[in-house]
């Protein structure tokens, strides 16, 4: 059985190559930035809490009310019912 972190020099573990988005699925340019902030391996490079929520990709002047929010989680529950009855 292989071991999950075989490797011939350590310094392949403390240092990996840096995660690539994939080109192929269709991301906008600022999703992207997003997630290349996101998974940032050095901390204090990362994006902060505060540029999170004020990133353009993160809109949330546009996000659904506390009602609507309500509403899905209520349909999600009836369908899981309904799938349970089925």
């Amino acid at each position: 059985m292989r071991k999950p972190f075989k490797v011939a020099v350590c310094s392949c573990l403390l240092y990996p190559s840096v995660p690539q988005l994939p080109s192929r699925p269709r991301l906008s340019q600022e999703c992207r930035d997003l997630l290349q902030r996101l998974l940032e391996r050095d901390p204090l490079q990362r994006i902060s809490f505060e540029e999170f929520f004020a990133h353009p990709f993160v809109d949330m002047e546009h996000m659904p009310s506390a009602e609507s929010l309500r509403k899905a989680v209520s349909l999600t529950d009836a369908e899981r019912s309904l799938v349970a009855l089925l």
